[in-house]
């Protein structure tokens, strides 16, 4: 159940820092628990104020209605995340799923490392892309006092991109607490060719040449091919070229 903190501190979304601040003074004197208030109310408040007032925990709400600070919700995002690649892996062979147990660990690791990596690239795209909209301000201007159509257009993507940038941060901390998440998670060993084959996912995931196109575990008699999109730079690029 999302909570709506500007609600919660009796403020508007487009309050300025000053505003949250002085909101958030005035809330505590009425909830706070020696004030008469109860300690879930007070809570409440605090969280509120933690959010609004940290730049990119704000920006990263107003996007997605989400709190980098709630412990339950990065949770469950991140077990979200895990279940689905471990279902990607899980949906190679079924019939033979329990032969995969040795290196699955890894396997996921790698993948989620990916991730990590392509979202963390995408952050830096974003925020230069922003930049460079941002320098674009005022660069044609107008003669008189009416709107400047082009700043406009200018400044909504700015928004947009905003946006996008606020998506791939939330992203990079839940992939983040994924890899945390692993860390409390073991498999069995068993005998057999798997180890070489997940070795060479490793290896090929490692590699300091960038794979191009679908990466392939090598087949033998008893697995078939595990199908894991690589991370191309033209993937990478493909917001710029959009642009």
């Amino acid at each position: 159940m999302n909570v709506d903190y500007y609600e919660t501190l009796g403020v508007e979304r487009d309050s300025s820092a000053q505003d949250i601040k002085q909101a958030y003074r005035e809330k505590s004197k009425t909830t706070h628990p020696d004030k008469g208030g109860s300690d879930e109310e007070f809570a409440r408040v605090n969280e509120a104020y933690k959010v609004l007032s940290n730049d990119e925990a704000r920006k990263i709400y107003d996007v997605t209605g989400k709190s980098i600070y709630n412990p339950i919700e990065i949770e469950e995002e991140s077990k979200i995340l895990l279940v689905s690649i471990f279902e990607e892996i899980l949906d190679i062979k079924t019939d033979q799923f329990s032969q995969f147990e040795y290196g699955i660990i890894g396997c996921l690791s790698e993948m989620v490392e990916q991730r990590l990596q392509a979202r963390g690239k995408d952050v830096k795209i974003i925020t230069k892309r922003i930049e460079k909209l941002i320098d674009s301000l005022g660069v044609i201007t107008r003669k008189d006092d009416e709107p400047n159509i082009f700043d406009d257009l200018i400044n909504d993507k700015i928004k947009i991109k905003e946006q996008d940038l606020a998506l791939a941060e939330l992203d990079v901390k839940i992939i983040q607490h994924a890899i945390k998440i692993l860390d409390d998670y073991d498999c069995k060993v068993k005998s057999g060719g798997i180890d070489m084959l997940f070795e060479s996912f490793r290896l090929r995931c490692s590699s300091t040449d960038k794979p191009k196109g679908d990466l392939k575990l090598p087949s033998n008699d008893s697995f078939g091919c595990l199908d894991v999109p690589a991370i191309t730079d033209g993937d990478q690029n493909d917001d710029s070229r959009k642009e």
